[in-house]
């Protein structure tokens, strides 16, 4: 494995990438059998004590992250069309069977 590491820092260059070349490099020197992650970090150059300067926001993945989320909805009798968009719904039953299951 060491060889490995080796092999990957001497293809490495001390510059800055552009994001299609830094993708490419990154391909080319993954040496493990699965698929790895990789993290990456930006500097944006801002103030965060200065609320203009706060940053906040989110992304959607093109792929997601894998897990699947379901919505269960505990409505009363009355209120179970209101639900509709749930994955499940139901009253005090369904808590009682979550309960069972865990």
């Amino acid at each position: 494995m060491a060889k490995n590491i080796t092999n990957a820092r001497a293809k490495v260059e001390d510059k800055s990438y552009s994001i299609n070349e830094a993708m490419n490099l990154v391909k080319e020197v993954s040496f493990e059998k699965f698929n790895a992650s990789v993290e990456v970090s930006f500097n944006l150059n801002l103030d965060t004590t200065q609320a203009e300067q706060q940053l906040r926001g989110s992304i959607v993945l093109p792929h997601g992250t894998g897990k699947v989320a379901k919505v269960l909805a505990i409505v009363e009798e009355g209120d179970k069309d209101a639900a509709k968009s749930a994955d499940f719904v139901g009253g005090i039953e369904m808590m009682q069977k979550v309960e069972k299951e865990n």
